[in-house]
């Protein structure tokens, strides 16, 4: 009975000084006080953000300069870019410290005349000692264009999953068949009767043919030797310093040749 009363006369005491609480207000000074600090928070938080933001810009900026410097190197422009992330890291695996995430990548651009699609995975793999990353899978997805060769270096860099491949070549295969198409057409455009492209400037091969010596062997693909003694004089040494070194191929060469072998 006791201890009854005595948790009620507790209750009331508390009771009491709540009610207290609530009818005197607080004093002018602790209030301003309050708002103050509120204030001051506010600020603090603005300021932080701020200064964040100024920093995000200025990244920015920067990777928009060196994107447009490697666009101009490269003759690259990405037009469209997303990222997927998943973890696929077990239970096994945390207890070992190692970490596994499949990332999935997709994006668009193109190449001077030529546009591309590439969708590809990166499996990276880390534990405590050393990262590691490889593609997993690659999709190249090319419109169409004039420039039929080209189907064949896209393959092998699909089977052979090499993403730096495919962005180190593409420029210089691009580069060097718009070469290969400016040269035909001036030796098609000077020498219209001798010089036959079976598909316009863009044919992977040029066949030179004599009007003054048919032969059995007319209208046949011959050697570069051959090919250039036909034409006149002025016009056999620029054509010796676009085949030079192939003396036994095809003039200027096939689309194969335009990018290194790998």
């Amino acid at each position: 009975m006791d201890a009854e009363l005595a948790e009620v006369r507790a209750l009331q005491a508390e009771i009491a000084a709540l009610r207290r609480a609530c009818e005197d207000p607080p004093a002018p000074w602790e209030e301003t006080s309050r708002v103050q600090k509120s204030f001051q928070a506010i600020h603090q938080f603005n300021s932080e953000g701020w200064k964040s933001s100024k920093d995000l810009k200025s990244q920015l900026g920067h990777l928009e300069s060196e994107l447009s410097f490697l666009s101009t190197l490269t003759g690259i422009n990405i037009r469209n870019y997303s990222k997927q992330t998943e973890d696929l890291t077990g239970t096994e695996m945390t207890e070992k410290s190692i970490r596994k995430v499949l990332q999935r990548h997709r994006l668009s651009g193109n190449c001077h005349m030529v546009t591309f699609q590439l969708e590809f995975q990166i499996l990276e793999i880390q534990n405590k000692e050393r990262l590691s990353s490889a593609v997993t899978d690659l999709n190249i997805i090319m419109e169409p264009t004039e420039c039929s060769e080209l189907s064949e270096f896209v393959s092998r860099a699909e089977e052979r999953k090499d993403l730096f491949m495919f962005f180190r070549s593409l420029h210089f295969f691009v580069e060097w068949f718009e070469y290969r198409k400016r040269t035909f057409k001036h030796f098609k455009e000077k020498y219209p009767d001798a010089v036959h492209l079976s598909e316009g400037p863009s044919s992977p091969s040029i066949v030179i043919r004599s009007a003054s010596q048919p032969g059995p062997g007319a209208g046949q693909e011959q050697s570069h030797r051959n090919r250039s003694s036909q034409l006149p004089n002025p016009a056999r040494s620029a054509w010796n310093r676009s085949c030079s070194g192939k003396p036994d191929k095809i003039a200027s060469c096939r689309a194969e040749r335009l990018v290194p072998k790998q």
